[in-house]
């Protein structure tokens, strides 16, 4: 017997977006009844993705729930869970399609009749036509959950760049999918057993891996892949990534610059569709300036007659400062500008975030430098906000990865040339860019992993045995896509790297804890496939980083920042919050206990702190975060008191 249930919100924002939403599902294996209650739990636990509108779907041994938030007039008759016309298949879907009227023509050319103009009809009837095969049809952000009755089977997948959050548990006999993490232990069949693998990671600064979480079981599905679930199989296969024989060539300079503006202003586009009101996070630098002044110019094309929202954090009196940067950017494009300080928050903020979401509560310069900004954009009804996030993966290319291709290719001069173009830039001698990333870059793996045997341990703040015990120096290792040269390997890691998967989640989460959707046009496929095949010197050419963009946005930045050579460093803002922290030995005390950190390896003075060592402040706030995750999340932890008071 299939059972729908489906609840309307009251009091909801006035404007809102389809994008926002929350999806669950519950799959037994042996046939048994599912809880309905336990798939409620689980819906109405990311009630804050989708406050509109509250949906379940039950047919014997599986479940769907969805939380559905607003925005397009499509979205507003939009019902999920959504069912095929006979019962047989059932969707959840988190996200946004940005090649709507392709697919469309696409499934109608087929003969598939749309019974709506929704989104989710276009991906539901995507997987009707194309099955396993549909994710690669599917330009956008997304996350999504389909029964597949007539296969007995769950689907599920996640979109190329994993923007849209899915975890997953599997049990002995059943498995349960979720939009973040917590909604898993709405389920007491899930243990809370930290994962120690994944710990030693966190406090060694390197995070690899991209499918596992600090709770052991409990996955997240990696980007760019799906996965089929049924009693006794679990197949999860990588369906897109970057096609390393690609090459974009062309005669001139203009004809990178054109076609990259095609493609950027095509991506700005598709996410400027939303109901209501739209705005941008402006930091003063390249990225985030080219896609205002690019929004900006497409609304204006579009008939608004509202010049571009822009939300900006400034930091007066500091070298983060770049309210200097905006002002020139709002003056020359005629932008709106809202300029607040960056929020000041306490040990408090990431204990109720650990206690929330039972995971890592965050970073100093990440959400809750940002908490004020995002208040105020949710004040103001704006629901949509576009970032410049991205675009240093994406367009920067690395000075460090060429010189290490170079090396390899023992083009020595040519070495010696970018070394010496770059050594002012990243305020570095070229003898040592030369040294550490032409030779002992290019050292054999297999030496490396012997002389490592030689070393004493190079994590002195990390115990041995829990070295030793989580195989942890052989988790950091990073992998090497085959065929792929130094630069294009730099630039998939930045794509997919364990800190790649736990930045989007933590960014995803924040920013819907406060019912904003922040879109990215940098991570677009298909200007994401572009740079990737460009080459090197239209990324970065004698010293000057993002070349093709700079020539692109030529007329539509001011000089001051079209010309900016320098990135804001926001290290004064972690160094703050760790100074804060004292030398007080109980930040770390739940870690020691479990013998996970060598404490007084772990503490800074204060000096080290004023000069900014940035891998040690680093270092020591994993280890505060998982101290405070571990003490608020884990059940049978005394939780730690949350009384400190500094930002």
């Amino acid at each position: 017997m299939r059972a729908f249930s489906s609840r309307p919100s009251l009091g909801v924002p006035p404007y809102t977006d389809e994008a926002l939403s929350g999806i669950a599902a519950i799959l037994h294996f042996d046939g048994s009844p599912i809880e309905t209650a336990l798939l409620d739990r689980m819906t109405e636990a990311v009630a804050h993705r989708g406050p509109d509108r509250s949906g379940t779907w039950t047919n014997g041994s599986v479940g769907l729930g969805h939380r559905m938030l607003y925005s397009t007039e499509e979205a507003v008759h939009e019902h999920q869970p959504l069912c095929d016309e006979r019962g047989q298949v059932c969707l959840v879907f988190d996200g946004r399609v940005d090649n709507r009227e392709e697919l469309r023509k696409a499934l109608l050319d087929v003969g598939i009749v749309l019974r709506d103009d929704t989104d989710a009809e276009l991906v539901l009837n995507s997987y009707l036509q194309w099955g396993e095969n549909a994710p690669t049809r599917i330009l956008g952000d997304f996350a999504l959950a389909i029964w597949d009755g007539p296969r007995n089977a769950l689907f599920c997948a996640r979109d190329v760049f994993g923007i849209k959050p899915l975890n997953y548990y599997i049990g002995p006999n059943f498995v349960l999918i979720a939009s973040e993490l917590h909604q898993l232990f709405c389920d007491p069949r899930v243990p809370s057993v930290p994962n120690e693998g994944m710990v030693g990671e966190y406090l060694a600064f390197q995070i690899a891996h991209r499918e596992e979480t600090l709770w052991e079981g409990i996955l997240r599905l990696p980007a760019a892949h799906f996965m089929r679930v049924k009693p006794g199989l679990v197949d999860k296969r990588r369906y897109w990534d970057f096609d390393l024989s690609r090459q974009v060539r062309h005669q001139r300079d203009e004809e990178y610059a054109s076609e990259f503006l095609s493609l950027f202003q095509e991506s700005i586009r598709c996410r400027l569709r939303c109901r209501g009101r739209i705005g941008s996070y402006l930091s003063g630098g390249l990225d985030s300036s080219s896609v205002s002044v690019i929004a900006n110019e497409l609304l204006r094309q579009n008939g608004s007659k509202e010049p571009l929202e822009t939300f900006s954090l400034v930091f007066g009196g500091t070298d983060c400062d770049e309210s200097e940067y905006i002002n020139d950017i709002v003056k020359h494009a005629n932008l709106r500008s809202k300029l607040l300080p960056p929020s000041s928050t306490g040990l408090s903020y990431y204990c109720q975030q650990s206690l929330r979401y039972r995971d890592f509560p965050g970073w100093p310069n990440g959400g809750a430098m940002i908490l004020s900004l995002r208040q105020w954009v949710r004040s103001a009804g704006t629901r949509v906000v576009l970032t410049g996030w991205g675009g240093n993966e994406c367009l920067e290319g690395s000075p460090t990865s060429r010189i290490t291709q170079l090396a390899r290719k023992g083009r020595v001069a040519e070495l010696l040339g970018v070394a010496k173009s770059w050594s002012p830039v990243t305020e570095t001698p070229s003898w040592r860019l030369v040294f550490d990333y032409g030779v002992r870059a290019n050292i054999p793996a297999s030496l490396k992993r012997a002389s490592r045997v030689l070393r004493r341990n190079p994590l002195p703040w990390l115990p041995p045995e829990f070295v030793r015990r989580t195989s942890l120096l052989d988790r950091i290792q990073q992998v090497r896509l085959p065929g792929a040269d130094a630069v294009q390997q730099t630039i998939r890691s930045f794509f997919y790297s364990g800190w790649s998967a736990h930045f989007h989640e933590t960014r995803d989460r924040d920013a819907l804890s406060f019912g904003i959707d922040e879109r990215h046009p940098f991570f677009d496929r298909r200007l994401a496939e572009f740079l990737f095949a460009l080459p090197e010197e239209q990324r970065a050419d004698a010293g000057v980083a993002k070349v093709v963009l700079r020539k692109a946005l030529r007329g539509s930045l001011p000089s001051s920042v079209l010309d900016r050579r320098d990135q804001t460093d926001f290290i004064p803002v972690l160094a703050a919050a760790v100074a804060a922290l004292g030398e007080d030995k109980r930040i770390f005390d739940s870690l020691s206990s479990q013998g996970w950190v060598v404490g007084n390896e772990l503490l800074l003075s204060q000096q080290e702190i004023h000069d900014g060592n940035l891998l040690a402040l680093w270092r020591v706030w994993a280890a505060v975060g998982l101290n405070i995750w571990y003490s608020m999340a884990v059940p049978s932890v005394q939780p730690i008191s949350c009384d400190y008071k500094g930002s």
